[in-house]
């Protein structure tokens, strides 16, 4: 999961605790991050290929989410 921050250059980068739910089948997992960079890498691992994937699922943070499928 490639997480980026595109405020303005001379914007100090936010820190966000961001909640990232995966859905594999029936079973869905939920981890919570800390986003402070610019761009941020996670991974998460998990029993099978993913079925989906939700950013902050609860809608507490304030995004725009751009989907690119992998697969």
């Amino acid at each position: 999961i490639t997480i980026e921050q595109t405020q303005p250059v001379s914007w100090p980068t936010f820190r966000i605790p961001l909640t990232v739910q995966v859905r594999t089948g029936a079973t869905s997992v939920r981890r919570t991050i800390e986003v402070d960079e610019r761009r941020e890498v996670v991974r998460m691992p998990v029993a099978s290929a993913p079925d989906g994937l939700a950013l902050d699922p609860d809608g507490w943070v304030l995004k725009e989410v751009v989907s690119q499928s992998v697969y």
